[in-house]
């Protein structure tokens, strides 16, 4: 790629529009060659889908129901949450005495965390369950191996629908305007 001088007409420079890959450059003047530089790429870790299956309580008798690409789940109080995403790389550690996730967390406006796990099948998909207790707000972390974070975590809203009693209301008769001599 040609440089050119900038304004000051002091620095040559130049633009490079998009690396897509690792790569390998030197610059080239009168006859001479600059030593080697190394670009690195990488991308920031990043949620691609989430997938919920909500299991109710027994008692309902209800069957499971899974949520494709969703980021907001309604659940019966008691029910079980579980949570399936897809990140856009693998977030496992080379560190020997930790083999796990670097961070992979849902984190709540009351500051519980629930932590993800990778699939045995697929490092890119992890899972988390969480029991539906309260409406609540998380949002999504996420730290690859070399501690860069998502960019904009997003958020992850639970809304959970207590069991309430059973509200009875009389429709007939309403309203009785003639009393009765047993009234």
């Amino acid at each position: 790629l040609p440089m050119r001088l900038t304004v000051d007409e002091q620095v040559f420079g130049g633009l490079i529009a998009k690396v897509e890959r690792d790569t390998k450059y030197h610059v080239e003047f009168a006859n001479q060659k600059s030593q080697q530089h190394t670009i690195t790429v990488f991308d920031f870790p990043a949620l691609v889908r989430s997938d919920v299956i909500v299991t109710p309580p027994e008692y309902t008798k209800l069957p499971a129901k899974e949520t494709k690409n969703t980021q907001k789940v309604t659940a019966l109080e008691g029910s079980k949450i579980a949570w399936k995403i897809k990140v856009n790389k693998p977030l496992t550690k080379a560190d020997p005495f930790s083999p796990h996730l670097t961070a992979a967390e849902l984190f709540g406006e009351d500051k519980t965390v629930i932590e993800f796990k990778p699939s045995a099948t697929d490092p890119t998909l992890l899972e988390a369950t969480m029991p539906a207790e309260k409406t609540q707000k998380y949002r999504l972390h996420l730290v690859d191996e070399s501690e860069r974070a998502n960019k904009n975590p997003p958020w992850f809203t639970v809304t959970v629908q207590s069991n309430q009693l059973a509200k009875i209301e009389v429709v007939f008769p309403k309203r009785d305007l003639q009393v009765s001599s047993i009234q």
